[in-house]
């Protein structure tokens, strides 16, 4: 028999007037990530003896305490917390979940197995995969035979709005650029490929190409395919077509993006409302685009590709070489 404020645990999770996460799991999950961030890679102790333990298992803990946890403390709301909020105070954090951020920063942006694509939305996803497949013969780099690709591109979810603050959009790229030096400061290994942000060249990238020119010293304005920030942080801007501004979708023939499906038309802006005479950036990528890729002529998104494939090659000398283990000496 229990009483009411006795310690009940079950499969880590503590069940007293609240649920919670025991201490001790917690611990082992955070000296994991600990030794992944200096060293690259965990460990479980099983007998007393060390075990390789998977990153994509470490996120599966991280995620069911955030699950657990939540953000911060909960609690009603006062007069003073309102007039905190107006004065723009934030909520407290747990710091179970400023692991799991720095977590999936190591994990989906710093510490990978291969280059990362960072576009400013779902549907640019998308275009250059299909992209990439369709020219898989220009680009090995990028994709075998097949269209396996061998790179990543970041996908966008809840959980890395909620806890990265990266939820698509030219100003989250710049939100990351910004703040890329804090996000990875604690990580103690050299980043073995590197990030690339691909970005739209248009007034909505403006702020960020003021940023890249202010640390670079050069010009965003299409004399350059590609810009390298700071560690394996690379900015790729969307090859302008002519002088005007172009967006990703603006790299496709007029023909391509003029097509009409099931008697709608596609509306760039994704501002039209009236879904009976207009379909939008979705619809366009998964049932115009990724449908007929293998029809479609994709020589603007060349350029773009190119510049990518420069950027893998220009990362690859900047990988620190893993340290050559010292001989002990020879027995006599």
């Amino acid at each position: 028999m229990q009483y009411h404020y006795s310690r009940q645990e079950v499969t880590g999770v503590v069940v007293n007037q609240k649920v919670n996460i025991s201490a001790d799991y917690y611990a082992t999950v955070s000296a994991m990530c600990d030794h992944l961030f200096k060293k690259g890679e965990c460990h479980i102790d099983v007998g007393g003896t060390k075990q390789p333990f998977s990153i994509r298992k470490l996120r599966g803990r991280l995620a069911y305490i955030y699950q657990v946890r939540g953000k911060g403390p909960k609690h009603r709301q006062t007069a003073d917390d309102k007039d905190d909020q107006v004065k723009g105070s934030q909520q407290r954090l747990w710091s179970s979940f400023k692991l799991f951020e720095r977590f999936l920063n190591y994990a989906d942006l710093y510490g990978v197995d291969r280059p990362v694509i960072l576009c400013e939305g779902v549907t640019d996803n998308i275009y250059i995969k299909s992209a990439i497949q369709a020219l898989a013969a220009k680009y090995p780099t990028l994709t075998n035979a097949v269209g396996d690709l061998k790179v990543k591109l970041f996908k966008y979810t809840k959980t890395s709005a909620s806890v990265q603050q990266l939820g698509g959009g030219s100003g989250e790229l710049l939100k990351l650029v910004n703040t890329y030096s804090s996000r990875t400061r604690k990580f103690k290994i050299a980043p073995k490929n590197p990030l690339i942000l691909v970005a739209d060249s248009d007034d909505g990238s403006k702020p960020l190409f003021k940023v890249i020119e202010n640390r670079t010293g050069k010009k965003v304005d299409g004399s350059h395919a590609w810009y390298h920030l700071e560690s394996n942080l690379y900015v790729v801007p969307i090859p302008k077509v002519g002088a005007a501004d172009t967006p990703i979708e603006g790299l496709f023939e007029q023909i391509l993006l003029d097509t009409t499906y099931e008697g709608k038309k596609f509306d760039r802006t994704n501002s039209e409302k009236d879904g009976t005479k207009f379909y939008g950036k979705k619809t366009f990528a998964t049932k115009v685009v990724a449908a007929n890729k293998g029809s479609i002529n994709f020589g603007r998104f060349e350029p773009l590709l190119t510049a990518i494939t420069e950027v893998i090659e220009d990362y690859k000398p900047k990988i620190a070489p893993s340290p050559v283990p010292a001989l002990a000496p020879a027995l006599v």
